[in-house]
């Protein structure tokens, strides 16, 4: 499963839309949109519904926003833990 789609899915199922989540990750919604028609591709099912006015996640879509939200999270917070601490040397001296 490629995890940046998987990532945009989760962003435009927290922000109930593409418009919200483009202004909130900063990525454009065509690519969003993309990134989602994809991953319903890959995973052979609707994960959201576009209404006219507000998007809905299906029955699949609930599903995978649960169980991929928080290990998501979890490694956002690794990724800016690491970051927080510096640069390191490759060699791991320092």
């Amino acid at each position: 499963m490629d995890l940046l789609a998987l990532a945009d899915f989760n962003a435009v199922a927290l922000h109930s839309g593409f418009g919200p989540a483009a202004r909130e990750t900063g990525r454009p919604k065509a690519t969003l949109s993309r990134r989602v028609a994809e991953l319903e591709q890959q995973l052979g099912g609707r994960l959201v519904e576009r209404g006219s006015h507000r998007l809905h996640l299906t029955e699949d879509g609930r599903a995978l926003y649960e169980r991929t939200r928080g290990p998501l999270v979890d490694i956002d917070e690794a990724g800016e833990a690491i970051a927080s601490r510096g640069p390191r040397r490759a060699d791991g001296c320092g």
